[in-house]
């Protein structure tokens, strides 16, 4: 007999609004939208932790399992204050994490939920101008309140002996990065509020600019209409993380979104 005993609850609403008006040649309208979603676990098919902060329950479904940094070893002798049973041994610069029950060692038991994978709030914006022949058209879409995990290849280093990320090698002279080493230390590459980023980002998805030739214009070309038109595609994202292995809307595991630009004709005969 199989039952579903987990039990999570969703919800979420929508608020759009716009506007538009017109003076003389001039029109023009605005129009943005939300979408705010939320989730909690009610019931969860767990253990009866004694530490509550290990319980699923109470918290978002996309909840980001981790451990809370709190800085950096600053001697060899730091290390053993409070063993971080990830490794044998640790050194100075290694990254050091809070011990969340007090039992005096950092674990897997030290796990607790330090952000959130999925977006709380999705927006876009949507504006057009228009005066007399020309027109712009402004497209902008993001998301807000989310986290994002740098848990791949293209941040961390020590997948296999000598083996090295283009951001390790880059940050090698960072006191504040984790230190450079040959071997794998995998308490400095486990899930952490260190490798964690606000990932909320606005990004300009479209503009386009347009001329309109007046009909009697149009008419010597011997078409009813002629419009000249440029446009852009993602031309810029205003977001807290920027990286070149990471697109805030796609992530690092997909090709990162294009900068495009085109210019064209639209007739109509």
């Amino acid at each position: 007999l199989w039952m579903n005993y987990e039990k999570t609850r969703y919800q979420g609403y929508e608020l759009a609004l716009g506007w538009r008006d017109r003076a003389g040649d001039f029109s023009y309208s605005v129009n943005g939208w939300a979408a705010f979603q939320a989730s909690k676990v009610l019931r969860a098919d767990e253990l009866d932790y004694k530490d509550a902060y290990r319980s699923k329950v109470g918290y978002s479904a996309s909840s980001i399992w981790g451990l809370r940094y709190i800085g950096q070893f600053q001697s060899d002798e730091e290390t053993l204050a409070v063993p971080q049973l990830f490794d044998d041994k640790l050194q100075k610069g290694d990254l050091k994490y809070e011990d969340m029950n007090g039992d005096g060692q950092i674990d897997d038991n030290d796990f607790c939920v330090i952000g959130n994978s999925t977006p709380k709030m999705i927006y876009g914006v949507n504006v057009n101008l228009c005066y007399r022949d020309f027109d712009l058209t402004v497209v902008g879409t993001g998301r807000a309140f989310y986290d994002l995990a740098l848990t791949n290849v293209y941040f961390w280093n020590g997948w296999g002996d000598g083996n090295y990320s283009k951001y390790t090698l880059r940050n090698a002279g960072n006191p504040n990065h984790p230190r450079l080493t040959y071997n794998k230390v995998n308490n400095n590459y486990k899930t952490s509020t260190w490798w964690q980023r606000d990932s909320g980002y606005l990004r300009l998805k479209n503009v386009e600019i347009g001329y309109t030739l007046p009909s009697a214009w149009a008419s010597k070309l011997r078409c009813s209409s002629l419009r000249i038109y440029a446009t852009g595609v993602n031309l810029f994202t205003v977001s807290k993380f920027i990286s070149d292995y990471w697109d805030p809307e796609t992530g690092a595991d997909a090709y990162p979104m294009q900068r495009q630009v085109f210019v064209g004709v639209n007739l109509t005969f």
